[in-house]
């Protein structure tokens, strides 16, 4: 803009877009309006464009207390939704456990169900996959662990098996709740 009034102020013709003189065209003059005016439509246009766009992502992507939900809080509340019937849902709340941002979420969903004895046999399944599937069968013996002693009696075999396992983020959980029986 100030290179537009730059060379308004020193063109001899003050400003206009034909040379009075000789009838020509004054180039430097007109491409700096049309190159400003194109830049200003440009950025208008494309400002209010992402300005739409992060109000109406910004609405869809809201919980209920209006903080907004990152792509994987969205996955986990679906999960949360099918529960631990469904062996996609119940990996995707234990990968979950693993994130700052979604730990407590799912550790709520984990921990309410506790006397939940499907649950558990599901969770030793998941653990018992081993260290080469991922996140899930260390956070299955996480949650494991936080059973009540009394259901994890009838999982002894399983727990010791766990226990006897090479990989720490298994059998660190293992032996803690083998230590609770």
């Amino acid at each position: 803009m100030l290179f537009v009034l730059y060379l308004m102020k020193e063109n001899n013709n003050n400003g206009e877009l034909l040379d009075p003189a000789t009838g020509h065209w004054n180039i430097p003059y007109a491409l700096s309006v049309s190159a400003l005016i194109y830049g200003l439509s440009f950025i208008t246009i494309f400002g209010f464009a992402y300005i739409i766009g992060y109000l109406w992502k910004r609405d869809a992507d809201s919980s209920s207390d209006g903080e907004p939900l990152s792509s994987y809080e969205k996955v986990i509340q679906e999960a949360l939704g099918k529960q631990h019937d469904d062996a996609k849902a119940l990996r995707e709340l234990l990968i979950a456990t693993t994130s700052t941002d979604t730990a407590p979420m799912a550790m709520d969903y984990f921990k309410s169900h506790l006397d939940d004895t499907g649950l558990l046999a599901s969770l030793f399944d998941i653990a018992a996959e081993g260290e080469d599937m991922g996140d899930a069968p260390w956070a299955a013996a996480n949650v494991i662990e936080q059973f009540p002693p009394d259901l994890l009696l009838n999982h002894r075999a399983q727990l010791e098996e766990l226990a006897g396992h090479p990989w720490m983020y298994l059998h660190g959980p293992a032996r803690r709740a083998l230590a609770k029986l």
